[in-house]
Parts: C-alpha cells; sequence; structure tokens
C-alpha cells in the first residue's frame, strides 16, 4: 500500500513543480494528516519531504538556466517571490550560484526523480521499521578483491559500482568459486569517512600462493535485512534503517561494531540481504 501511494506523490510532485506545493497541500491530497504523510515519505523515499521537494525544484529548474533564462525569471516561475530566495535555496542545494552555474554548466549535475525503496516493514508503537530475520552463518572461505574509497569524494559509488563489476566479470569462469551468491563486506573506522569495500565469492580452494586473495570470514549470527532494488538508491536509507534498528529500545540483540556483508544471489542482484553481525541470538525474538 505504501509504495503505490509513495510512487503516486512522486508523479503528483513532478506534475506539480512549479506551484507552491506544501506538505499540507500534498498530504491533503492523498488523504494523510501532514506529519503521517511526511513520516512515511521520508521512510520510503529515504529524505524528508521539503528536502526532496527542493531538490527536484531546484533540479528542474537547470532547463531554464540552460535556454539563458535569466535567474529573475526562473526565480518566479518557480514560485519564489525574490531572486535571493532562490539564489540561497539554489546554494543550498548545489553549493554554488545560479550565477556561477551559468558561466559553467559542467559544475554541477541535477538530482533525479526519487525511488520508492522497497523493503518489507513492521509497524511497532506506532513507527516504522524494517522487519529483520535472523541467520546463523557458518564460518566461509572467500576469494575477494578490495578498494578502499572515501565517502567525500563524489565519484565514491562509482568506484565501487566499477570495482564490483571488474571482480565479477575476473571470477565468473574461475573453476574453484561458487557461482551461486555474490558478497560484499563493508567496514569503516568510527566517524571516519572512509570504508574498505571486499567483493568476494565463496571458494574452497585454500592458500597456495603468497598473492592468492584468500580469506575466512567467522560466523556466527546475523540480523538480516531484504532490499529490492539497487544499492546506489538506498544506500542512505540503508543506513538509517539499520541505526534506527540497532536504537529500538527492546532490541534485544546486540550489535558489533563496524561492518555489515551484503549478500546477493547472482541470478538477480535487484535484490538482496544486509547481514549485521550480532553477538549473540537470545532465545526470544520479538519484533
Amino acid at each position: 500500500m505504501y509504495e503505490e501511494m509513495m510512487e503516486a506523490s512522486l508523479d503528483y510532485i513532478e506534475e506539480n513543480l512549479f506551484d507552491n506545493l506544501s506538505l499540507k497541500r500534498i498530504s491533503d491530497h492523498f488523504n494523510m494528516s501532514s506529519f503521517h504523510f511526511s513520516r512515511i515519505f521520508s521512510f520510503m523515499i529515504g529524505e524528508p519531504y521539503r528536502q526532496y521537494l527542493l531538490k527536484r525544484k531546484m533540479s528542474h529548474s537547470l532547463v531554464m538556466l540552460n535556454d539563458n533564462a535569466s535567474i529573475i525569471d526562473t526565480a518566479y516561475s518557480y514560485g519564489f517571490t525574490y531572486p535571493e530566495s532562490y539564489t540561497r535555496a539554489f546554494k543550498q542545494v548545489f553549493g554554488i550560484s545560479p550565477k556561477k552555474y551559468q558561466s559553467n554548466k559542467n559544475l554541477i549535475q541535477p538530482y533525479g526523480i526519487g525511488k520508492v525503496i522497497t523493503r518489507d516493514l513492521v509497524n511497532f508503537k506506532g513507527e516504522l521499521y524494517i522487519r529483520s530475520d535472523y541467520e546463523f552463518m557458518e564460518s566461509q572461505r572467500f576469494y575477494f578483491d578490495e578498494i578502499k574509497i572515501d565517502k567525500s569524494n563524489p565519484n565514491w559509488m562509482k568506484d565501487i559500482y566499477q570495482a564490483g563489476d571488474c571482480f565479477l566479470e575476473n571470477t565468473q569462469d574461475l573453476p574453484f568459486i561458487n557461482q551461486r551468491y555474490y558478497f560484499n563486506s563493508v567496514k569503516c573506522e568510527e566517524y571516519q569517512m572512509k570504508y574498505a569495500i571486499r567483493f568476494m565469492k565463496l571458494t574452497n580452494k585454500k592458500v597456495a600462493q603468497p598473492d592468492d586473495k584468500i580469506i575466512i570470514e567467522e560466523g556466527g549470527w546475523f540480523a538480516k535485512f531484504h532490499y529490492v532494488g539497487k544499492i546506489k538508491d538506498i544506500y542512505d536509507s540503508l543506513e538509517i534503517d539499520v541505526k534506527r534498528w540497532i536504537e529500538r529500545k527492546d532490541e534485544k540483540l546486540e550489535y558489533v561494531g563496524n561492518g555489515i556483508i551484503i549478500r546477493y544471489e547472482l541470478s538477480d542482484l535487484s535484490q538482496f540481504d544486509i547481514m549485521v553481525r550480532l553477538k549473540r541470538k537470545l532465545n526470544r525474538l520479538k519484533e
């Protein structure tokens, strides 16, 4: 139900970008309170409604700027009473002024239309959370490659995709590789923007040469969260989902610090499980 309504809300926003599309107006359109709509939108799209609307409005306004329209005309066309207000909003979204953009149109890229993040949800005490399952994984041997990324680099996600595609291509015909699953592990230093990303496939090969890239991932209990879509579209929401799950006051499972595992079936990379390692699994699991 929520997925269909949010898809419709994204269409409604695109159809009304030139208007004063207040939170009250769009929530009334979908017969919801502003509070409830805002909460659902943020959870399903991955960012607050007002922030998303401003990004789309500013991105759409690039069309007029690209046609050399004046900043004044562009501001009025998108519902701004004063050009100064439009300039402030533009700088808030893109980090530069519309005047600077007009002098070099390669400086920024527009924000695209949002995507509804599909995952199983549970309503707990009036709040939406991602539904978790629990799974025990045995210690496993992996063939892997690794890159280091810095999220302050605007191309960090592109770098991950390129390295992942290269790993998949280089390992697709190796005889000692299990070709059913594909894994990523993500580890970071606390409070830092730097991550180590490993690309992994199961193997029965033992280390034979010093340069063999074989590791053993220790087994244990994991919390499992299932997603549908491309990870680049849901990465920010993924972090928020897991953080909210950890912080849930009645949650009896203890999170282990600095890493997650992402598991795909190679036959369908559009679905994946986020695996969060736990210290232990209690006898009684409660959603």
